[in-house]
């Protein structure tokens, strides 16, 4: 099952994503922190992190460019979640290695659908021809 690491001070979007995403099929931690979100990326190697822009401390733009510069998480895809929607944003959001942006207030159906493109749950084991499962 896929891990995805969300990462948002805002206790109500992170329940949000949680049951959207676990409904998915996905397994699911959760953050409040940009600072315990690197720790936790590093040592639990989730496959996709969802990352909140304005938070306190450290941003997710910092997180972001922080996971893109070290060897370990530098392929995790990131998916940026924020109510900033100016170009400018955005552009920051791409060019600190950020594969998605999708604007808050989010439709859950929508970051199901952002979380799976890059993180495909493992598909059914599909019948092979003369009745062979495919493990």
């Amino acid at each position: 099952m896929p891990a995805v690491l969300i990462v948002d001070d805002d206790r109500t979007h992170r329940q949000i994503l949680k049951m959207t995403l676990v409904r998915g099929g996905f397994s699911v931690r959760e953050l409040d922190s940009g600072r315990t979100a690197l720790a936790a990326a590093k040592e639990q190697q989730p496959d996709l992190v969802l990352l909140d822009i304005v938070m306190p401390g450290m941003s997710g733009l910092e997180v972001c460019a922080q996971l893109k510069a070290d060897e370990i998480t530098r392929a995790l895809p990131v998916i940026m979640l924020t109510a900033v929607a100016t170009p400018e944003h955005i552009q920051r959001a791409l060019d600190a290695g950020a594969a998605d942006y999708i604007l808050k207030p989010f439709d859950p159906e929508r970051v199901l659908k952002a979380v799976r493109e890059l993180c495909p749950p493992p598909e059914e084991a599909s019948p092979q021809p003369g009745g062979q499962a495919s493990a």
